[in-house]
């Protein structure tokens, strides 16, 4: 999220070798996002939504542990909050 708090913010992914893969705009203020090869996963005020790699929404959770960061670990990808730490999916 941009230091000044604006709600529109461009997320671009790359690939290995730099080259720009997607391009999109997300109208939200960030925490946090992170993907992988199909999808972009956000985290929000009050939720995360997944998007697919072309910024189109495909779910959005409701947090109820105040997530604030997402993490890949071992093939699993964490919603980690104040209060727990849920897995939103495993990788195959």
């Amino acid at each position: 999220s941009r230091q000044d708090m604006q709600t529109f913010n461009n997320v671009s992914t790359y690939n290995k070798k730099f080259e720009l893969t997607s391009s999109y705009v997300i109208n939200a203020v960030l925490y946090d996002i992170i993907s992988d090869k199909n999808n972009a996963y956000a985290v929000y005020d009050n939720k995360m939504c997944v998007y697919d790699n072309k910024g189109n929404l495909i779910d959005t959770i409701t947090d109820e542990s105040n997530v604030q960061r997402i993490a890949f670990v071992g093939n699993k990808i964490l919603a980690c909050g104040t209060s727990k730490i849920s897995v939103l999916k495993e990788l195959k």
